[in-house]
């Protein structure tokens, strides 16, 4: 089942198009160094531009 996600600014209701997600890191200055960045996919409402966090991205764990 699809569902459609709602804009936090525009209420506008609207479909998760996969193409349309992109990568984007949270910037937290010199903390960063020492605790890395938060990495989230977020997707640009299609009705006023703003951006939608959807899910925070997880460090891969490497063997």
């Amino acid at each position: 089942m699809i569902k459609k996600i709602k804009c936090n600014i525009c209420n506008n209701r609207f479909y998760i198009d996969k193409n349309q997600v992109k990568e984007v890191s949270e910037n937290k200055g010199l903390s960063s160094l020492t605790t890395g960045s938060n990495v989230y996919n977020a997707i640009d409402c299609p009705n006023c531009g703003c951006q939608k966090i959807l899910w925070t991205r997880l460090p891969e764990v490497k063997k």
